[in-house]
């Protein structure tokens, strides 16, 4: 008996001596080796790679940039072509507007033309029928037509803008539309600047005077 007891207790010493033993042998697994040390340092020193949601969002981010570009380029170059065209539409209008100017110059030119001949003619009536005796000598009848004719005559310049001026003795002398050609001497001083006589009625067209009226007048003498 005692015999086995003293077998067990040796062959406990036994394997707790063995296992010391392999504990000193072992690695500690705290401690590194130089080239586990490496490949930790290796592992530090790892660049990581945008991921491609970063990826995504920067491109995003590049091509709103282009947008904003692209779109102030284009603003800037719709302000340049309106202002173009507003340029040439007011250079349109104030052509068309110097055309229509010039246009209607020409054809006031030509009308006072036209009406110019034309006033000799109408002198030649109002003379013929200022002229009693000779005016009184003929039929009624040529009368009737002659009149006519004169009337006829100048309800045609009438529509055309035409308007005489047609001024009475005593009246003050307007020298924007009258003319002067005789003066007459006189003691009375209020009669001075009147008209004398009307030799020839004077003419408007269109509100400018297409030929005055041709007087004479009284002059005080001082």
């Amino acid at each position: 008996m005692l015999a086995k007891i003293f077998i067990a207790y040796v062959i406990s010493i036994d394997y707790r001596l063995s296992t010391i033993d392999l504990k000193k042998h072992m690695p500690d697994k705290n401690q590194n080796s130089p080239k586990d040390t490496k490949n930790i340092d290796n592992e530090n020193d790892i660049t990581l790679e945008p991921t491609e949601e970063e990826t995504g969002e920067e491109n995003i981010q590049q091509k709103l940039k282009n947008l904003r570009e692209k779109l102030a380029k284009c603003s800037k170059e719709r302000g340049e072509y309106l202002s173009g065209w507003q340029r040439a539409k007011a250079d349109y209008i104030n052509l068309q507007r110097e055309s229509d100017t010039k246009r209607i110059e020409s054809i006031q030119f030509a009308s006072e033309r036209i009406i110019m001949e034309l006033l000799p003619v109408l002198d030649s009536f109002e003379m013929a029928m200022a002229n009693k005796e000779a005016w009184g000598s003929v039929s009624e009848n040529w009368r009737t037509g002659i009149e006519y004719i004169k009337n006829q005559f100048s309800a045609v310049l009438i529509s055309h803008g035409i308007a005489e001026i047609c001024p009475k003795e005593k009246d003050d002398v307007k020298f924007e539309h009258h003319v002067v050609v005789e003066v007459v001497s006189m003691d009375d001083k209020s009669q001075d600047g009147k008209i004398a006589t009307v030799l020839q009625k004077g003419y408007i067209l269109n509100g400018k005077v297409l030929r005055p009226a041709r007087v004479t007048a009284f002059l005080h003498n001082k």
